[in-house]
């Protein structure tokens, strides 16, 4: 991974992880709220990340790696 490519990878990474927080809670529509607003900043740190680098193939893999990380405990 490139050095200028890390923050972006860790953002992602932080975001994907607010993301799976705000839906291990209730089904409220203050919790639905919070997830929608942390899935659009996911989607901006992305778009970000990949207008800002060209280590494509590292922010890939913490996109897909933020989904379906392996130390996350199951819901």
């Amino acid at each position: 991974m490139a050095p200028d490519t890390a923050p972006y990878v860790a953002a992602i990474l932080n975001d994907w992880w607010m993301v799976r927080h705000y839906a291990r809670g209730g089904r409220s529509s203050i919790g639905r709220l919070q997830r929608q607003q942390a899935i659009q900043k996911l989607g901006l740190t992305v778009r970000d990340a990949f207008n800002r680098s060209d280590d494509f193939e590292a922010l890939l893999a913490a996109v897909a790696d933020g989904a379906h990380p392996k130390d996350d405990p199951p819901f």
